[in-house]
């Protein structure tokens, strides 16, 4: 049947007031039964053809005898439209397709090729091997020996160690054990070849050895095919009888102490191949179990992360699901088995070549349009952001930009009519490219809209049913082969007509082959997701060809393309966000990062959205320095961070990653190795202690020189020297050096966080909001600074409240001729007030300036150069004249003698002293900032240290050893301080003071602690605000905290998810009854029985107080009518007991509280886990079971101190 639908709501903006409501036609049969078919959820806006197929066993005649229109619980009026309900008969003619090059690899004997059988070979893989992993460990030999009946050894011996695979031929995949130095690492065990439901244990007919390789055939009709290479064991398994359903990996036993260990970016999606860490005697070594995408037969993969006791599942297998025809292909699939010490050497190498373009994004950072819906407002968004010297950008479109409504937005060679046609799409890129930027279009040959043009029913791909497979609302699923024959000829229509020189190729590397695999049976290939992935990996390709430059997919799956397109978002749709994920880049970094450029982390809020409150003007920088920070480590392009955050940000996101990721763009590492407190271990050490997720301290080494130092440490610092110079990197702080080429830290200089970065192409500082003084310039906000000419500097104030200060950079010399001052749009302002120093020049900002350009003499010159730029009321400041052996000196708010100038005693920090010098007919001025001799930063002690204070001073003298110097503190209204005084010696002053601050008073009272410098000048006297508030802190967000999952079904003992239950879980935002709150998203199972799904979360170690556990709990929008679900709570304790600690029922429409009560645990580790029944009816319809914030919180609110503001007086 078919039925046209004119929906009402778009399902990612998720409208409150707009419910998905279900279109259900009932028919009746012949007998009189009534059947509901379900036909859509209304996802979607505006025309969309619905398509099903009855159900099977219909006694015709039959009858519509309505249509429902069920979940609407909203209280207004709405209103969809449905027309042209169409019952027929299929007819499934024949389909013709040209045949695409071949696949660049020896497939196994009678394995198809699918439609790859035209002229010419693909690019990729590269290599016979594929995705054999890396070797690092030297010189070794290999080899196999038969160790008695059916019975063999494959044997590798290293510098590092010897490895054995055992194989006893009789059990089939049953019979594979590994030894590492003679102790037993693993046997696999419930490996096996599934037709159906049936499990037979293998019944070996021949074994025989050929060279290196073992055959064993077995009685069903399966081949193993083993040989060893490097620490590799390669499994060939082989069943030609097209009734094999499943290939199952099974599990590995006799482990000991397991972590399965997933590696960002390697994903399923829903589910991950992972890395098994245990131990054989007291060696750690790493496991890996890889399907070769590239040779695979299959129709769907599945991944598995569970390790506990001796057991460990670290992949899943692959399923053969038949085609539309009922038929299934043969089993052709090639497992890579590796066993090492070391992390690198157990991972999958990527078998693609260098993207075709990706050399040209290497330098350049990336930033989507997300439309454009207005042309002329992107342009003036464009010219400003020019104007702000970013220069090295590429800027792709969204779908918006081809359609005006919910009309469709692919396979199209027409822009939006609305937005002013193709010429004002042809003016847009004409002016985006004329900025310097790379501009890119817009395009997707998955989604296909029946009211496209191009529309053709037989082009939308089948599932194993028979049924549409959909897309993206209001679309079908194009099929792979027509959308590699679209895009072969719409592409070059397309740069023809816009000459655009990048493009966004949407959502290809975004969904799972597995997941847009086609079963129409009329289709070369059916059935085979590797069939899927040769079609787009080619449609990727062809696009960077015809576009001239480089050109990025949405990503997820880069892992598999990478190299195919020139670079993707670098995210993963599979909840597992990087932020809270061990900081772990080795495998992007050896096989990603060298082959595309990805982007940032996503973009910017995709990163951060897993950070608690990460918007809070508290908050955001961090944040958004984590974001760059990741950006680094794990080899990235920039995002450009978006202005909506403050320009100051979005010039920091270029300004600190252009030249960085310059010099290690597709650069495979020299060195990886994580800092352990005292030194730097290598990558293997690192996970085996954990230190990847503890720690977060990485060293990256790449062989241009370039060296990185990334912190992503909670709270620790990190101390770095170059040579003698010292660097202290915060948390979320880094630094970047290439000898005599780079230098780039966001790092703490006088205790607070600046920027800052040195290059051949530019300079780029930012104080942060308080002045920053480089050798270069000083600023209390962005500056970048570049040279246009030999004596020319062009300076792009980007923020900042004060003047500024520019030295002699790249070699300029001499006086400052001119000065002039532009504003975003380039015209010319009023020429700004200069202070030129001869060596330094200060400038005053000129109201709406952003760019300032300085012309010098180029002639050596005389100057005045003060040891420092900042002075105290009352300090002494040396000042010396060079070049001129005489000068007149002259000083406002000053005095000059004997060298120095000395502050009068009654200024105040921001005031200044000019200084003026004369010689003959010239004058030089310089400026010195008066500021306060201390600037102090806090921490309070939060709720486990209530009274302390933890105070950090930034010293702005530099007094002698052997000076004394006091500090007083005292507090008003009866608050108590300790200590009182503390003396302090000018030669050792002091980077923290712990006070103790205590009071009865209760919540919301008010006092001031004064703090008091006597260093024998003037009195200089803090007030710090201080106040009682009653909070009940949050000690633990345990939404990213889940360890392992699975399943239950009635009556059946829990395990991991095996897949293809219908089991679910994820995390992200659920949205119940129109409240959305970000959380973790459970569906228990319901195919092959209904039952629970389980979660349990890692470890976590509970404070000495009581606190409890609380969390909202409902049912997630959007689904059929529910009977509810029982939702529960447990915790094991450190026995190992489970403890039931609370249960409820979750609703549609609306949250409820469920909490439990932590207490009888206090100061213990424990493991919490969630579990989602489907409740005592065995009914699991739409249990779309939503646990909201859950959370670790202290069960009463408690009193702290906190630090509310800071008041300065020099009195």
């Amino acid at each position: 049947m078919e039925l046209w639908a004119y929906g009402n709501r778009w399902s990612w903006e998720n409208p409150p007031d707009t419910p998905p409501v279900q279109i259900v036609v009932v028919l009746r049969d012949r007998a009189g039964n009534e059947h509901s078919v379900h036909v859509a959820s209304v996802e979607w806006k505006e025309w969309w053809l619905l398509h099903r197929k009855l159900p099977t066993g219909l006694q015709p005649p039959v009858e519509m005898i309505r249509i429902e229109v069920n979940g609407g619980w909203q209280s207004e009026w709405r209103e969809i439209f449905l027309d042209s309900v169409r019952f027929y008969r299929e007819e499934l003619r024949p389909l013709q397709f040209a045949p695409r090059p071949k696949r660049n690899l020896t497939l196994f004997e009678g394995q198809s090729q699918g439609a790859n059988t035209g002229p010419g070979k693909l690019p990729f893989p590269t290599r016979e091997l594929t995705i054999l992993p890396m070797h690092f460990s030297g010189a070794f030999q290999v080899g196999v020996r038969q160790e008695g009946a059916n019975r063999y050894a494959f044997v590798y011996e290293g510098k590092d160690g010897t490895l054995v695979y055992r194989f006893d031929a009789s059990k089939g995949l049953n019979g594979i054990r590994a030894e590492w130095n003679g102790r037993a690492v693993w046997n696999i065990t419930q490996a096996t070849v599934r037709f159906g439901q049936d499990e037979v244990e293998p019944t070996l007919t021949t074994v025989r050895q050929q060279g290196g390789i073992i055959t064993a055939e077995y009685a069903d009709g399966t081949t193993l095919r083993l040989q060893i290479v490097q620490k590799s064991l390669i499994v060939d398994v082989i069943n030609r009888s097209g009734k094999a359903t499943e290939l199952h990996f099974g599990q590995f036993t006799g482990v000991q102490q397991p972590r399965a260990m997933y590696i960002p970016y390697i994903t399923y999606g829903g589910s991950h191949p992972t890395v098994l860490l245990s131990r054989a005697g007291n060696r750690w070594l790493f496991t890996s179990l890889w399907l070769d995408w590239y040779r695979s037969n299959g129709s769907e993969p599945y991944g598995a992360e569970y390790a506990a006791g001796e057991v460990a599942r670290i992949n899943g297998g692959v399923r053969y699901h038949p085609k539309t025809d009922g038929t299934r292909n043969p089993m052709f699939e090639r497992l890579f088995l590796t066993v090492s010490p070391m992390l690198e050497e157990v991972l999958p190498a990527i078998a693609n070549p260098v993207g075709l373009h990706a050399k040209m994004a290497v330098d350049r950072l990336w930033q989507e349009s997300w439309g454009p819906d207005d042309y002329e407002k992107q342009m003036r968004r464009s010219r400003m952001l020019r104007a702000y010297g970013i220069e090295k950008l590429i800027q792709c479109n969204h779908e918006i930009s081809w359609r005006d409504g919910g009309e469709s937005f692919t396979l199209r060679t027409r822009a939006a009519p609305g937005k002013g046609g193709d010429d004002a799409l042809k003016r847009y890129v004409a002016h985006q490219r004329s900025l310097g930027w790379f501009s890119g279009l817009y395009t997707n040959y998955c989604d296909f809209a029946p009211v496209n043009e191009h529309w053709n029913p037989d082009f939308v791909q089948r599932q194993s049913d028979g049924e549409w497979r959909p897309a993206w609302p209001r679309n079908w699923a194009l099929k792979p082969l027509k959308a590699v024959e679209f895009d072969a000829v719409l592409a070059p229509q397309i740069k023809a007509k816009y000459n655009p020189n990048s493009a966004y190729t949407d959502v290809h590397t975004a969904v799972q082959p597995w997941g847009y695999n086609d079963y129409d049976a009329r289709v070369p290939g059916a059935g085979t997701f590797a069939q899927t992935f040769y079609a787009y990996g080619e449609l990727l390709r062809n696009d960077s060809r015809v576009y001239g430059g480089p050109i990025f997919s949405e990503g997820t799956y880069q892992w598999m393309y990478a190299g195919l397109a020139d670079g993707n978002y670098a995210l993963a749709y599979n909840n597992r966000p990087l932020a809270v994920e061990p900081l772990l880049p080795v495998f992007d970094l050896y096989q990603i990062h060298t082959k595309e450029c990805d982007i940032g982390m996503a973009w910017t809020s995709w990163f951060c959205d897993a950070i608690p409150n990460w918007r809070a003007p508290e908050n955001i920088d961090r944040a958004i320095d984590r974001f760059l920070l990741h950006t680094l480590a794990y080899g990235h392009i920039g995002w450009l961070v978006e202005e909506e955050h403050g320009i100051q940000r979005t010039c920091r996101s270029y300004y600190m990653l252009q030249q960085v990721q310059a010099r290690y763009g597709l650069l495979a590492p020299q060195r990886t190795a994580y800092w352990d407190g005292s030194k730097l271990v290598s990558v293997s050490e690192a996970v085996i202690r954990d230190l990847p997720r503890t720690r977060r301290q990485l060293y990256v080494e790449y062989p241009s020189g370039l060296k990185l130092w990334l912190n992503d440490h909670p709270s620790e610092e990190w101390k770095v020297a170059i040579g003698s110079r010292a660097f202290v990197l915060p948390p979320a702080g880094w630094l970047a050096y290439q000898k005599d080429a780079l230098l780039s830290y966001s790092a703490l200089v006088n205790g607070r966080k600046v920027d800052y970065l040195r290059s051949d192409a530019y300079i780029y500082l930012d104080g942060r909001g308080e002045m920053f003084s480089t050798p270069e310039a000083a600023s209390d906000g962005g500056l970048a600074i570049t040279r246009l000419a030999p004596n020319r500097l062009q300076v792009i104030r980007i923020s900042g409240k004060e003047r500024f200060c520019v030295h002699r950079p790249f070699g300029v010399q001499g006086a400052v001729v001119s000065c002039r001052a532009y504003d975003v749009e380039g015209n010319e302002l009023a020429r700004p007030v200069i202070h030129d120093g001869g060596q330094m020049t200060w400038i005053e900002p000129v109201p709406g300036a952003i760019r300032y350009v300085l012309e010098f003499s180029g002639k050596r010159t005389w100057g005045i150069t003060p040891e420092r730029a900042e002075v105290i009321a009352g300090g002494k400041v040396g000042v010396k004249a060079q070049g001129v052996s005489q000068a007149r000196w002259q000083v406002e708010n000053g005095r000059y003698a004997d060298g120095s100038v000395r502050a009068d005693s009654d200024l105040r920090p921001g005031d200044t002293v000019l200084v003026r010098a004369r010689a003959g007919d010239e004058t030089r001025e310089v400026l010195l900032r008066v500021v306060e001799p201390v600037c102090w930063r806090w921490q309070t002690g939060g709720w486990q240290n209530p009274a302390r204070l933890l105070l950090r001073p930034a010293w702005r003298i530099m007094p002698k050893a052997g000076e004394r110097m006091t500090l007083e503190f005292s507090a008003t209204d009866g608050w108590r301080v300790s200590p009182p005084t503390l003396s302090v010696d000018g030669g050792k002053l002091p980077a923290q003071i712990d006070l103790q601050v205590e009071t009865d008073a209760p919540a919301g009272a008010e006092s001031v602690l004064n703090i008091t410098l006597r260093n024998g000048i003037t009195p200089y006297r803090t007030a710090l605000r201080l106040r009682v508030v009653e909070t009940q802190p949050i000690l633990a967000e345990l939404t990213s905290t889940v360890a392992t999952w699975g399943i239950a079904r009635r009556g059946e003992k829990e395990m991991p998810d095996p897949g293809g239950t219908g089991a679910l879980y994820y995390t992200g935002d659920l949205p119940v009854g129109g409240l959305t709150k970000k959380g973790i998203f459970m569906h228990p199972p319901y195919i092959g029985g209904v039952g629970y799904a389980w979660a349990e979360l890692k470890p976590l170690t509970l404070p000495n107080q009581p606190c409890r556990f609380h969390t909202f709990i409902g049912i997630r929008d959007g689904g059929d009518p529910s009977d509810g679900v029982w939702f529960r709570v447990e915790v094991i304790d450190v026995q190992g007991k489970v403890h039931h600690l609370a249960e409820g029922v979750g609703v549609q429409g609306s949250w409820r509280e469920l909490e439990a009560d932590l207490s009888p645990f206090a100061g213990q580790t424990v493991h919490l886990r969630l579990i989602a029944d489907v409740g005592p009816n065995d009914n699991s319809t739409a249990d779309w079971a939503s646990w909201g914030e859950p959370a670790i919180r202290l069960a009463s609110p408690v009193k702290v101190i906190q630090v509310q503001g800071e008041e300065v007086s020099s009195r």
